[in-house]
């Protein structure tokens, strides 16, 4: 590997630009403007770490900083019990980046509901520990409300309307 280099961002906008240029546009969760509606309302500072190796961007955990709890969350999560973002991950142009990306986080800081690869690439490290599982459901193929509830029990459906 190259120079490591971590910058941590502040600057709203240029979170916005550091957001979509890491987002896999997977989920809602990826999306600025899901995220950014909840800085809109609370206004917490964005703490996003940057990681760089030789002046290029190869990884980005988008946090902010909850300054009553003293603690640093994913971007759009207010650290309570509903856990505003789902199914997130780090943002790492290769693998190889994880740990020193990880490493730079500050220490407190919390990562909720991590994709599943995520917890087996970092299975044995004690920073880590396993959470309650979900329900999840997948969308693939659901492209309008009638077909999602096609996908429905047929008395559930009746009894929906």
């Amino acid at each position: 590997m190259g120079m490591m280099n971590a910058i941590f961002v502040e600057n709203i906008d240029e979170c916005e630009k550091l957001l979509e240029e890491f987002s896999p546009h997977l989920s809602i969760f990826d999306e600025w403007s899901f995220r950014f509606s909840f800085w809109e309302f609370y206004k917490y500072n964005p703490y996003f770490v940057l990681l760089e190796e030789d002046n290029q961007n190869v990884g980005l955990l988008p946090l902010w900083y909850i300054s009553d709890k003293n603690k640093y969350f994913w971007f759009g999560d207010i650290g309570d019990d509903f856990d505003w973002q789902e199914e997130t991950s780090f943002w790492v142009k290769d693998e190889k980046y994880l740990k020193p990306l990880v490493d730079v986080c500050p220490k407190s800081t919390i990562l909720n509901n991590l994709k599943e690869d995520v917890c087996t690439f970092f299975a044995g490290d004690k920073r880590f520990k396993k959470s309650l599982s979900k329900q999840v459901l997948s969308l693939d193929g659901v492209n309008s409300v009638y077909d999602f509830l096609m996908t429905i029990n047929k008395k559930l459906r009746e009894n929906l309307r």
